[in-house]
């Protein structure tokens, strides 16, 4: 997120509503998204559900979820009957009620910041989602032909791997996957990026959020002027133990000797 510029003061300031699911292990990780889009100069609603926001007052102070003149603490209904507001909600029940019974509590609090005319009305991004052919073939078999159209504002599109035809039920050779993906998916990237900026049907590409393995992808945000956000998947633990890679390799540690 760091190498994402600062909304420009001359256009309207966007507004992101972050809802987490309610728990603690959602809700931090969620607000501290919320706190590097602020960073960058959005204007932030952070949503949660009545119980926890009730449970963050007691816990942190009265004044704890004031916010700022662009950064709000909200509370929507889970449908739960009242409970112990020092006890962790029964997990099982919370996910039946949060999936029934939060969409109209949440469509109405949109409604209502679109309709103040205090803070910018909630928008985001056009969303174009980009998969290899090879997956893009795997999901509409999976999910059915008409499973990625999307939405006007939603697409899914699909680039070449580089890889040669391959069982199409099958997971792809990870390490031919990987290099082939790093020397071949930056030029279909690019003509993609190409061909949306001169549609004249969607807006132009205004960054890119890329996976952290699919380094080329910096290479297109460099080539088009555009900020590059990179995304890492897998756990911190993860991230740690493929930073430690090269060093095993200069020390020698791997590969292994003597094992075929």
């Amino acid at each position: 997120m760091g190498s994402l510029t600062k909304v420009d003061q001359g256009k309207q300031q966007p507004h992101a509503v972050l809802f987490p699911y309610p728990s603690q292990g959602h809700i931090s990780p969620m607000l501290k998204l919320a706190k590097l889009f602020h960073h960058k100069g959005f204007h932030i609603t952070f949503v949660n559900t009545e119980y926890n926001h009730r449970r963050l007052l007691r816990s942190r102070g009265p004044n704890s979820l004031d916010g700022l003149p662009d950064f709000h603490f909200r509370a929507i209904p889970d449908g739960l009957p009242p409970s112990d507001g020092n006890s962790t909600q029964h997990v099982p029940s919370l996910c039946y009620s949060a999936s029934r019974n939060c969409l109209a509590p949440l469509c109405s609090l949109i409604s209502e910041i679109n309709s103040s005319g205090t803070v910018p009305p909630v928008s985001c991004f056009h969303i174009t989602f980009v998969n290899t052919e090879y997956n893009h073939r795997r999901l509409l078999r999976s999910r059915g032909p008409n499973s990625l159209d999307g939405l006007p504002d939603f697409h899914f599109r699909a680039i070449p791997d580089g890889l040669p035809p391959s069982d199409g039920n099958s997971t792809q050779h990870i390490p031919s996957l990987c290099y082939s993906a790093s020397r071949n998916c930056l030029a279909p990237l690019c003509s993609l990026i190409s061909e949306i900026n001169s549609s004249g049907t969607v807006p132009p590409v205004s960054c890119i959020i890329g996976d952290g393995v699919m380094t080329f992808t910096v290479f297109a945000a460099q080539k088009f002027g555009i900020p590059i956000a990179s995304f890492w998947t897998a756990s911190a633990c993860g991230c740690l133990g493929y930073m430690q890679y090269a060093k095993l390799v200069e020390q020698g540690l791997v590969p292994f000797k003597g094992i075929n």
